[in-house]
């Protein structure tokens, strides 16, 4: 009777495990197979699954520090700019450099690109099927990434439409959802605006740049882009 119970117990314990093991998002495709199949041996399945949800974990920190070093590398790259050590061209050149990094580190966190790693490695996907793969989930993970939520705010779209400037930059706002900016009266990069449940979405045309209304007060607008803060005062109502 006493072993009836204890084969129950760990028949029980064994279905637990593996329910629980395939419905995580904490492990592959490939890492779920390998773990189901040591339901025959239960030890060996729980002391694995520690050791690969640790692993990628670990995997998950060192991405996430490698992009906020990224971050700070930005900044450093505006105060070169600001000193004018850095022509625009070459921080323009060079944050697109970090930007497409980040977007690579926010793939590599995926259960997607984990499962096209395993798919690589055993053969079933060649290393030209594999980058246009990556690719394509690149897409997607920005595209999720963009849409969302917008960012809540108190400005209505009426106090937004208009042109702004300051020495250095100019933003103009239509009301169609388009809007320009432009740097020194040179650079000159588009995107588009939403006004949606509240809040702002905002995007530059081919840029991951995050963009964040934070004010409209007294004729001044607060902007911010990535890191950087720029305040612009409104010299034309409409356009």
């Amino acid at each position: 009777m006493d072993e009836r119970i204890l084969i129950g117990a760990i028949v029980g314990l064994g279905t637990v495990s593996s329910i629980y093991i395939w419905k995580s998002e904490n492990f592959s495709k490939a890492q779920k197979t390998i773990l189901l199949v040591c339901i025959l041996f239960l030890p060996l399945q729980w002391v694995l699954a520690i050791i690969m949800h640790f692993y990628n974990k670990k995997s998950d920190f060192i991405i996430g520090y490698k992009q906020n070093n990224n971050i700070k590398s930005i900044d450093k790259l505006k105060q070169l700019k600001d000193a004018e050590i850095l022509s625009e061209e070459e921080y323009e050149d060079k944050i697109k450099t970090i930007e497409n990094e980040n977007k690579l580190y926010d793939v590599k966190k995926t259960n997607e690109y984990k499962s096209l790693i395993n798919l690589n490695k055993q053969g079933i996907l060649s290393n030209d099927e594999f980058d246009e793969k990556v690719e394509l989930l690149k897409l997607n993970t920005n595209n999720l990434k963009y849409k969302a939520k917008p960012i809540v705010s108190t400005i209505k779209p009426r106090d937004l439409i208009g042109i702004w400037a300051n020495k250095n930059e100019t933003f103009e706002f239509w009301l169609t959802g388009f809007f320009i900016h432009k740097i020194d009266n040179r650079k000159i990069t588009s995107g588009s605006w939403l006004y949606k449940n509240g809040g702002y979405l905002m995007k530059l045309k081919d840029s991951s740049q995050i963009i964040i209304l934070i004010e409209i007060k007294n004729q001044k607008l607060k902007i911010k882009i990535n890191s950087n803060e720029v305040i612009c005062t409104k010299i034309k109502n409409e356009i």
